[in-house]
């Protein structure tokens, strides 16, 4: 399951972007991502900076009453004030061998654990 929220405003009150949950540095904060173009030239928009709170757990009840349970397993973050331009980082958790798990951050080759 992919969720991308807007998180970009432009001039007729349109939206572009997404929110992802963590940013780099202070463990697992609040940050944005936005996708890049998408025929928006010359006018970036935005960012949305009000930060939105989301579980790590997803539990989303189907019209049958069966329940999907979806965990975090990673996130793209979108570095930049504008929806045109900026630099993008990943945020992934891996499970290891005895069946715990490890964040890691990913800045173009640049890669580190970091915290839940």
């Amino acid at each position: 399951l992919v969720i991308q929220l807007k998180r970009f405003t432009f001039g007729g009150g349109g939206m572009l972007g997404g929110i992802m949950p963590f940013g780099r540095g202070s463990g697992f904060g609040y940050g944005h991502f936005a996708g890049k173009g998408m025929g928006m030239k010359g006018r970036g928009g935005s960012k949305i900076t009000k930060p939105i709170a989301f579980p790590k757990v997803l539990n989303l009840p189907l019209s049958d009453e069966r329940l999907c349970v979806y965990e975090l397993t990673g996130v793209v973050i979108h570095v930049g004030g504008s929806a045109t331009s900026g630099h993008y980082t990943a945020s992934v958790k891996k499970v290891l061998a005895d069946s715990t798990h490890q964040w890691f951050y990913l800045d173009d080759s640049h890669v580190e654990k970091v915290s839940e």
